[in-house]
């Protein structure tokens, strides 16, 4: 504006006199807003912490050498974090890093589990037990999750071995999710509350705790999904299809939330443990375990703002149709977590063994 002005013959003077004063009050306005943007920035850099090494001065000529602490250097490899991510925490070069690593006798490749061919496959097979449709990356994080770091090949060659016919039906059932667009500070900057209802029929709603940036919800229920939900979705709809379930019976309810519940919250509780161990591809293959490491290694500042007044959902509840007597004569005929019975099987011994006591009453 002030080179259009200028530029005009001859020089409109009201005209300037008003571009003058707009820019004017444009640079006040932003002057106190910048200087407070550049203040806060620098005094976020100086409140960070410093590289966890030290610097010792032996000679008159060369660099000085940088000392790691060995037990630190030894925390950050089990982190399972690649050396160059390391090397940028510590605030040194990869270089560094290695002559350290060799100086403690120090190697990733003895930080992977030794356990044989017969052992992963066994490994393998209860975790496609619990989790039927969980995939690669899932199973590595389950193993990680179990204190098993063992080589991606390996994990793969095992799943081939073990299920061969679901990994072939995964990679056709593969599809595209569309996701929502987060934006937040870092890890645990804002915790999302968020209720799965592929179960509601059966009055069982999955809530589950997730944090922004480190995966996003529609992948993650997909998951979920795949893993868990699948396998009881077809179960209650199959014993209701067979006339085994009815869902406007509270006694029937009653069964699938004696047998069927504490088998899913068990599962979710494995899929959890796997899912915080497995890597997303979009940050870097890092798992969500080492992506939350990695901000209390930089400490990074937490501002409660934004808090929800909520204080919950309520779920009705289903009275126990039974008495205390029986109540306890039923867990003691009918245990959910007995491993050797599958879900149907555990679901209609308790709907039978109700259904007699309700004829002998």
């Amino acid at each position: 504006k002030l080179q259009l002005g200028l530029s005009t013959t001859p020089l409109n003077l009201d005209y300037l006199e008003f571009c003058c004063r707009q820019e004017l009050y444009l640079l006040q306005a932003l002057s106190n807003h910048a200087l407070q943007e550049l203040f806060d920035l620098v005094k976020g850099q100086l409140e960070l912490p410093g590289p966890s090494v030290t610097v010792e001065a032996a000679g008159t000529t060369g660099r000085p050498k940088m000392l790691i602490e060995e037990q630190r250097l030894k925390e950050m490899l089990h982190t399972q974090l690649p050396v160059p991510c390391i090397a940028t925490l510590m605030g040194v070069s990869r270089s560094t890093v290695f002559r350290r690593k060799k100086e403690y006798d120090l190697s990733v490749r003895s930080m992977y589990s030794t356990i044989n061919d017969d052992e992963l496959d066994s490994l393998v097979a209860s975790i496609k037990n619990d989790l039927p449709n969980a995939g690669y990356w899932m199973v590595r994080g389950r193993l990680e999750s179990m204190g098993r770091r063992v080589q991606w090949r390996r994990v793969a060659a095992s799943m081939h071995r073990v299920d061969s016919l679901g990994v072939i039906s995964r990679l056709s059932g593969l599809g595209c999710v569309v996701r929502r667009v987060y934006s937040v500070p870092g890890p645990l900057s804002l915790v999302h509350v968020d209720t799965n209802h592929k179960l509601i029929r059966f009055t069982v709603i999955e809530m589950i705790y997730f944090v922004l940036n480190l995966h996003r919800i529609e992948r993650l229920w997909r998951d979920v999904w795949i893993s868990v939900s699948s396998k009881y979705y077809n179960l209650l709809h199959s014993l209701e299809e067979n006339e085994l379930l009815d869902i406007s019976c509270a006694d029937d309810i009653f069964c699938v939330h004696y047998a069927i519940l504490p088998r899913l919250k068990r599962d979710l509780e494995i899929f959890t443990e796997g899912w915080n161990h497995h890597p997303l591809c979009t940050e870097g293959n890092r798992s969500p375990t080492q992506i939350w490491e990695i901000a209390q290694m930089l400490n990074t500042n937490t501002v409660c703002c934004g808090l929800d007044s909520e204080t919950g959902i309520i779920v009705p509840e289903y009275e126990c149709p039974l008495v205390e007597e029986m109540m306890t004569e039923l867990q003691t005929l009918v245990d959910p977590t007995d491993p050797n019975i599958t879900d149907e099987q555990l679901y209609i011994a308790c709907y039978e063994h109700i259904k007699r006591l309700q004829t002998h009453c």
